[in-house]
């Protein structure tokens, strides 16, 4: 290797990082700072009057639009993390994704001086914590979906047999296994922190993002305003839920031999480019070099995200 080759994979590696320290700095900065910003947004509902808001206003529109979009990224990734059920702090998270993306790459970068190779490993790292997150909210939604069935039976029982609502949450979150104990365990501690029924359900509603779980928390929330019989009620959901989770399971078998092919067109040309690369790395890297090649590539993996996009349009199936 030249000296102007080693010169660039040296710069590299520094960039890389020099940016996971900089995104460290800034995490742990927002750790800091985020008492007090809680502190300044309780301050301006304090301080309601024109006076107060003169005093405590902060500086300019625009850094607290900024302040507020960051605030809220943090409590969707926060929130994101409860639904996976990852007990794990944003902070936290957040430093371990950096890690990931960026500590692989410059050490792959370090050992082979291959700038290609690591750039893959960067956006390996990048990609792989959100889907991650993203598989266990899944695998967790679906789990909390085929126990409300049962869930909602042993309150209706519990509403028959004469006990309130907070009572009949506390039996499905002492008789029941997570994720569904869990969830109803948190309605029931925030109720007794003063936390209204509703608004205990409706942010159940938003962690878990279900539909069958908002038909039944928006059955419970109409019958304590207009009245009617809850059981009854929850009971024809019960049974709803029950019939569109055996529909869902028989959906999944009938379009399993397509969600194999879409996997299959999907991952197959990227595994057999990455033995080709680890085989005859010089073959793959010419595609790069070459101008031709790299259009090559570009289509194909046009073609391939079309072709994975038809198959999965395919086998989606509202219902």
């Amino acid at each position: 290797m030249n000296g102007f080759a080693d010169t660039a994979y040296i710069i590299l590696i520094s960039i890389l990082f020099v940016t996971l320290a900089f995104m460290l700095t800034i995490a742990f900065a927002q750790s800091i700072l985020k008492d007090r910003i809680m502190l300044q947004k309780r301050m301006e509902k304090f301080f309601s009057t024109d006076e107060g808001k003169k005093e405590y206003q902060p500086k300019a529109k625009k850094s607290r639009k900024e302040a507020k979009r960051k605030i809220k990224l943090s409590q969707t990734l926060a929130t994101d993390l409860q639904t996976a059920g990852i007990l794990m702090r944003v902070e936290e998270f957040v430093t371990i994704w950096l890690v990931v993306s960026f500590v692989p790459s410059g050490i792959i970068a370090l050992l082979s001086g291959s700038a290609p190779l690591a750039v893959i490993f960067a956006v390996i790292g990048i990609i792989i914590p959100p889907m991650y997150i993203n598989k266990q909210k899944k695998k967790r939604v679906e789990a909390f979906e085929s126990q409300l069935g049962d869930a909602l039976v042993i309150l209706c029982n519990c509403l028959r047999s004469g006990l309130t609502l907070g009572q009949a949450f506390d039996n499905i979150s002492t008789e029941m296994s997570e994720p569904i104990s869990k969830e109803f365990l948190r309605v029931c501690t925030e109720m007794k922190y003063g936390t209204s029924l509703e608004k205990a359900l409706n942010s159940m509603v938003d962690r878990i993002g279900s539909y069958d779980l908002m038909m039944a928390v928006s059955a419970i929330n109409i019958q304590r305003q207009v009245g009617g019989n809850l059981s009854e009620i929850l009971q024809n959901i019960s049974e709803t839920i029950k019939s569109r989770i055996k529909l869902k399971g028989e959906i999944k078998v009938l379009t399993a031999t397509g969600r194999a092919s879409g996997f299959v067109i999907g991952f197959l040309p990227i595994g057999l480019g990455l033995i080709i690369f680890m085989l005859n790395p010089d073959y793959m890297i010419s595609f790069i070099q070459n101008n031709v090649g790299r259009i090559l590539l570009a289509v194909g993996a046009v073609m391939e995200l079309i072709g994975f996009l038809m198959v999965k349009k395919i086998i989606t199936i509202k219902y």
